[in-house]
């Protein structure tokens, strides 16, 4: 039952993306149109239109915008746990653990993010959704770890950073089934 449910809700999704990216509109209207079914669908256009080639971009190419973005956000992530965890003498053994563990589910996020790149440029579109999931995961399970020891100071900004590259992966697998639509 779960399965036709899911199958339902596939072919509607792709019905009303269809619909909405078919029509000619400028790029300010795709951007707005490929966002819509975003989780946070505001979100998701200010971070799109934040970059000044998105103005001329089709779909596939907002879709590189994004990865880029959740790209570079996975890597400062990366460098962040690295730093607190330079600087743990400070710190809780069982904080240390968390973060450490953050540090190893970012490791897996960079590269699921690099493997979304690589398959977006041959236009592997469920891959690109299948790694990006991966790496949300990664950051949930990141998040769901260091939300277990409390709220340091040091343990809310990680928190911030998480939100932050969860969002875009969120987006990213928006954009790139609109762009699967498209092609």
């Amino acid at each position: 039952m779960k399965s036709s449910s899911a199958r339902v809700s596939y072919v509607l999704f792709s019905l009303l993306l269809v619909l909405l990216l078919s029509a000619p509109s400028s790029s300010a209207d795709l951007i707005e149109k490929a966002c819509r079914l975003a989780l946070d669908s505001d979100a998701c256009v200010e971070t799109i239109k934040s970059f000044p080639e998105s103005a001329s971009a089709t779909v596939p190419e907002l879709a590189i915008i994004v990865l880029q973005l959740a790209s570079q956000k996975a890597v400062n992530v990366t460098t962040h746990i690295n730093t607190l965890l330079r600087n743990a003498s400070s710190l809780d053994p069982i904080v240390y653990q968390r973060i450490d563990e953050c540090s190893v589910h970012f490791q897996d996020a960079v590269d699921m993010v690099d493997n979304s790149k690589a398959a977006l440029s041959v236009q592997a579109y469920d891959d690109v959704t299948r790694f990006l999931t991966i790496a949300e995961g990664d950051a949930a399970a990141c998040q769901d770890g260091i939300r277990s020891v409390g709220s340091q100071d040091l343990v809310s900004e990680l928190a911030t950073f998480n939100q932050s590259f969860k969002r875009l992966c969120n987006i990213a697998i928006v954009i790139t089934k609109a762009a699967k639509l498209v092609n």
